[in-house]
């Protein structure tokens, strides 16, 4: 486990740091993005699940040398799932204690994971016990949603996302999560992100129309809503730095 990928977004001050390359996920979500493009999807690399295999994990104190000589202020933490690397947290601390980072999680919030760690933003699947089930291979909802309370409870900051996708995670599913999140702060960011399919996928990327339906629906839980589509054009030159 590790570091295999690092991007640099100089407009942010911001650095993606992925991890868990060689470990298995806690889920086994259908249309994986990171299992398909395992390197950042901002660089439009259509690199497969091989591309990953082929990198050295990096050291500690590599990762340190990479990141020494840029400007930056935040750290995200993402890639097949960060919270169950077990370099994610002395790593988090190194970067904190030599360079001040403000450091952010993306998880799918199954372990529970706050140290040195100043935000987590969760990817909330489904609410749908079924629906949870058929997308993530994992029978148990509550456990991510008990946690998701837990993150708020300790101060941090804490935002969430969900994938639309047309027929299974829809506009009934996407309503319920908007409602259990404005059930803990209606305040809450929420970002609803638009399905990627795969090859031969059973399921289809929404249109324009239905990303912006699904966003009215939202939004009339939850003070801040967003949305991500294929349509949105990248604001910021997102550099490899390994």
């Amino acid at each position: 486990m590790g570091v295999y990928h690092i991007t640099w977004t100089e407009g942010l001050k911001e650095i993606c740091l992925f991890m868990n390359s060689d470990g298995k996920c806690n889920f086994s979500c259908h249309g994986c993005v990171i299992e398909i493009y395992p390197l950042d999807i901002h660089l439009m690399l259509a690199e497969k699940s091989d591309a990953r295999k082929k990198r050295k994990i990096l050291s500690e104190k590599e990762v340190l040398s990479y990141l020494s000589p840029l400007s930056y202020e935040k750290v995200i933490f993402l890639g097949k799932e960060p919270s169950i690397d077990n370099t994610l947290v002395p790593l988090a601390k190194s970067l904190k204690e030599n360079f001040s980072t403000y450091n952010i999680m993306l998880t799918n919030g199954y372990k529970f994971v706050v140290q040195n760690i100043d935000e987590v933003c969760i990817s909330l699947k489904a609410i749908t016990k079924e629906k949870f089930k058929n997308w993530t291979g994992v029978d148990d909802t509550e456990t991510v949603l008990e946690n998701f309370k837990k993150y708020v409870k300790t101060g941090i900051k804490v935002r969430a996302e969900s994938v639309f996708i047309p027929n299974f995670i829809d506009d009934d599913e996407i309503e319920k999560i908007a409602k259990f999140i404005a059930s803990v702060d209606k305040n809450i960011p929420y970002r609803i992100d638009g399905y990627i399919p795969e090859r031969n996928d059973i399921f289809r990327a929404p249109t324009k129309e239905e990303i912006d339906e699904i966003e009215n629906i939202a939004k009339k839980y939850l003070n801040n809503v967003t949305t991500l589509h294929k349509e949105i054009k990248l604001k910021y030159e997102v550099k490899e730095m390994y």
